[in-house]
């Protein structure tokens, strides 16, 4: 790498916290709902100081999120996308990771993961209805290509293991009228998916919310396929082969495992870090995971990349 590119990283890093603290500080929904706002208005409704926000803005405007205008600043079309009242925000994505750069995806965290430290599995509780919101947003395009994928023709019974939001179980019941879906989670991300299904109300009878704990918990139901979405990479190996053979043990030879994550060979270096710092270390590619549902009880079918999602599908089935 050149001289030039290290420095490109190193500003990129910087900027990235710029538009955290953006976030956090209600800047980017100040602008969104009342623009253009003077240094001195924000600072005033921010309880920030004038001469830092100044020095926080021109940094944004630099990069394209914000203008600068003989009335004020106002947020680009890019910029737009910070604000929560945004309907295709990334406000909720960007809360969860500023909250991570205060925990552990930090110089002092990446060296404490290179000593063996681990982050619980669990999002505390204030950041659970943030977590809902941006796997609403971010699982919409992965939710409808699952649907449609064609092992799930036939399918009567699946579980939701992890279920989140509850996005995957409306969209996999709206593709397949016969279908139901157990989805399971722990309290009080539960509370999030009950919510969602009851706004479907032709799907309720449908789609059971049961309560679950991902590190001891058998499947409280036998069905005829499983889904794992975007859950195997909050694991360690040792936890991750445990969820499988519990799986496992709930399918029927010849059941249906789908398991949804981002997966190598060419992984984005940001993601490899986040889970670095978690100490879970999940930088697998397709082979790696497969080795190990085969290590389990499972035959692989196949795998493929998701087009538009950046995530891939593992395909398998209980021997």
């Amino acid at each position: 790498m050149a001289k030039a590119e290290i420095l490109d990283v190193m500003s990129s890093a910087k900027l990235f916290l710029g538009l955290l603290a953006a976030v956090e500080e209600g800047v980017a929904d100040l602008l969104y709902e009342s623009g253009p706002l003077s240094v001195e208005q924000l600072a005033a409704r921010t309880g920030t100081l004038p001469a830092p926000l100044r020095s926080l803005l021109r940094a944004l405007d630099s990069a394209g999120f914000v203008a600068e205008g003989p009335d004020g600043y106002v947020l680009t079309e890019a910029g737009r996308r910070l604000s929560a009242f945004h309907p295709r925000s990334l406000n909720h994505l960007l809360r969860l990771e500023a909250w991570g750069a205060r925990e552990h995806v930090s110089l002092p965290g990446l060296q404490a993961a290179l000593r063996g430290r681990q982050v619980p599995t669990e999002l505390p509780e204030p950041l659970i209805p943030v977590l809902a919101s941006a796997v609403e947003v971010g699982g919409a395009v992965p939710a409808l290509l699952i649907s449609r994928r064609p092992e799930l023709r036939g399918v009567r019974h699946l579980v939701d293991v992890g279920a989140g939001s509850g996005q995957y179980a409306v969209a996999l019941c709206r593709a397949h009228p016969e279908l139901r879906v157990t989805a399971l989670d722990r309290e009080p991300m539960l509370t999030h998916a009950g919510d969602r299904v009851a706004r479907h109300t032709e799907l309720r009878d449908r789609i059971q919310v049961v309560r679950w704990d991902l590190h001891t918990d058998p499947l409280p139901v036998r069905g005829d396929a499983v889904l794992v979405s975007h859950l195997l990479h909050l694991l360690d190996a040792p936890e991750r082969l445990d969820l499988l053979a519990r799986i496992a043990d709930g399918l029927e030879p010849g059941g249906l495992l789908l398991v949804h994550d981002f997966l190598g060979p060419r992984l984005d270096s940001g993601v490899i870090i986040d889970w670095m710092a978690r100490g879970a270390c999940f930088d697998l590619d397709a082979a790696e995971l497969i080795a190990d549902a085969e290590s389990c009880g499972f035959t692989p079918v196949r795998t493929e990349r998701l087009p538009g999602a950046g995530s891939s599908l593992v395909v398998a089935r209980r021997r």
